[in-house]
């Protein structure tokens, strides 16, 4: 797609970042429930960010073709120096939505994740220790993608391997419906691992 289109869709979701931090924020303030502040949210919003995203790579390539949305973009000075004809696609509206339908349920996970590390012990300097651990464990994640993203490329001759009917590179669709599964699998394993053995005190 063209930098401009996508530069448009990156200001509304900027945007609707904006008005949906507070909200979700005041639902985990708001819970009351047996299992938890923070546990009761956590499966079924893992589990709905992982459908949302893998999804995304299923959207037919004909839906780009069919265009949903036209509008004149006008000169804004130091941003474009010409006006633009803005067209968004079905298959790029279809992307954006479930990228944000997704990043609402990410969003949710990730502040039960991080308000469950500072109620999961009353002792603070293990709090600490657990934060600064996590936070080197955080960083492990994409390292192994990008290695493990050319490597499946590869093997299932997807790219990388010139076979008819696939892209070159790791730009190709195919790559990520063998790949976002593997992610989704793995991350809602890690969060029933979790649910069963962390506790909020």
């Amino acid at each position: 797609r063209r930098s401009s289109d996508l530069w448009i869709l990156g200001i509304v979701g900027s945007i609707l970042a904006l008005v949906r931090s507070p909200f979700l924020s005041m639902i985990l303030d708001n819970t009351k429930s047996h299992k938890g502040k923070f546990k009761a949210h956590m499966m079924w919003s893992i589990i709905a960010a992982s459908i949302c995203f893998m999804i995304i790579p299923y959207i037919p390539k004909s839906a780009n073709e069919i265009s949903v949305i036209t509008f004149n973009f006008p000169v804004i000075p130091y941003i474009s120096t010409q006006p633009e004809v803005i067209n968004i696609s079905l298959g790029l509206l279809l992307a954006f939505v479930f990228i944000q339908i997704g990043t609402i349920f990410q969003q949710i996970f990730f502040q039960c994740w991080t308000g469950l590390g500072q109620v999961i012990s009353n002792n603070s300097q293990e709090r600490a220790n657990m934060e600064s651990f996590k936070s080197l464990l955080s960083n492990l994640p994409g390292s192994i993608i990008n290695v493990i993203v050319p490597l499946l490329s590869g093997v299932f001759a997807i790219g990388v391997i010139n076979t008819p009917g696939y892209k070159e590179g790791t730009t190709d669709p195919n790559l990520y419906k063998v790949l976002f599964p593997i992610c989704a699998i793995g991350a809602i394993g890690l969060t029933v691992l979790l649910m069963r053995y962390c506790k909020e005190r």
